[in-house]
């Protein structure tokens, strides 16, 4: 079974790792970057081909050294034209597929997907990763309407290694359900609000 001990960053995911285990990235966008980042610190996780079709390999090394938030990455970062992002030397094959279905994760050996594109957040969109791969697993790294959502300290135990796709959630759960489980557990939560204050991004629309 694969059981991950994992960090998606943003989302909050952990799970349970017992093995060095391969990750594939779809959607190079501050979560897929920050999960690169995490995993290049974690000696249990190896991030080894990243899908990202809007951008260009050398636009793509240059987001990944830059981060106006979590600031500069402090190693060496380049691309290659054969279709490689080396950081530190260590080589990690990037792809250009806007259909999941035709990622060759099976390639690299990929074991877990980490959806971060924000668009394939249901099970039967997930799972168009596994078309290639049936022993694939996937991580949404957002909300889902159908996907099993864990969340660290809160529901994490109900993993299952039959579970092909699950949901870590939003920012927004993972800051709110661990203070409520809390909250719950030792006094009883009858009613509750939220109040999220979110950023605009560019393709929102007024």
């Amino acid at each position: 079974c694969i059981t991950l001990y994992f960090l998606a960053p943003h989302s909050g995911l952990l799970l349970l790792i017992a093995q060095m285990v391969k990750i594939g990235i779809n959607g190079f966008g501050r979560i897929g970057r920050m999960t690169l980042r995490l995993a290049l610190q974690h000696p249990d996780t190896d991030v080894v081909s990243i899908n990202e079709p809007f951008m260009t390999g050398e636009y793509l090394a240059y987001q990944f050294k830059h981060d106006s938030v979590h600031g500069k990455y402090p190693g060496i970062v380049t691309y290659r034209e054969d279709g490689y992002l080396i950081v530190d030397g260590k080589r990690v094959k990037t792809h250009s597929f806007k259909d999941p279905s035709k990622i060759p994760w099976d390639d690299s050996n990929v074991d877990i997907v980490v959806e971060s594109s924000g668009v394939y957040t249901t099970l039967d969109r997930a799972e168009l990763h596994t078309s290639n791969c049936k022993s694939l697993k996937v991580i949404i790294t957002t909300l889902s309407s159908d996907a099993p959502t864990l969340i660290m300290g809160v529901n994490n135990e109900q993993f299952n290694r039959d579970m092909t796709v699950v949901s870590c959630g939003s920012c927004s759960t993972n800051c709110a359900s661990a203070l409520l489980k809390v909250l719950s557990d030792y006094f009883g939560v009858e009613e509750s609000y939220l109040l999220a204050i979110q950023p605009v991004t560019a393709n929102q629309k007024a």
